[in-house]
């Protein structure tokens, strides 16, 4: 891969962190995609007055009729290699798309997909010497609602942040905050 496949790989996975994102919703499964059920650039709305993303969702698992718009702000942060806004700023900048354009499109037409944000995590869980079988796509979400936990977020804020619709994220605090869990 090139380094704008990698920036925009490496986006998919702090947005989905920090957004509390479920894979689905974070990327497309294949070249055919409904713009409305997956994150495209019109919707993504990067303020660097403020350091903040918002992200704007109007489908989700809780949310399958678009009844309702979810908005997820993201601040930025003092790291250079995990500030979203400083890698998404970075990648948009650097590859003209459209508003219709997957968020994490690395060219025209190419952009990162489902099975590419899985592979490429379990491949690099393994070369750091981590057992890939243990971590899915779905870990970002879970390790999102974790973080923001250790970080004093109220399980309402939890909730309402990764679009639960009901106290879903208890149940990662049960097993502990960052033990990882196999499965979707």
């Amino acid at each position: 891969m090139d380094l704008v496949q990698d920036r925009a790989l490496w986006c998919s996975y702090l947005l989905s962190f920090y957004g509390l994102l479920r894979k689905s919703s974070a990327v497309p499964k294949s070249k055919k995609f409904d713009v409305h059920k997956v994150l495209v650039r019109r919707n993504v709305i990067i303020d660097t007055q403020s350091n903040m993303l918002f992200l704007y969702l109007g489908y989700g698992k809780t949310n399958n009729f678009c009844t309702r718009d979810v908005v997820i702000p993201i601040p930025g942060n003092n790291d250079p290699a995990l500030d979203p806004v400083r890698h998404l700023s970075a990648l948009f900048s650097s590859v003209d798309v459209g508003p219709e354009a997957p968020a994490f499109s690395f060219s025209p037409g190419s952009f990162v997909s489902y099975a590419t944000f899985t592979a490429r995590l379990k491949s690099l869980l393994k070369k750091s010497g981590y057992d890939p079988d243990l971590y899915s796509g779905h870990s970002f979400r879970r390790g999102g609602a974790s973080f923001l936990h250790t970080c004093g977020g109220t399980a309402l804020m939890i909730q309402a942040s990764g679009d639960w619709s009901s106290p879903g994220p208890e149940k990662y605090r049960e097993h502990g905050s960052t033990a990882p869990r196999k499965g979707p």
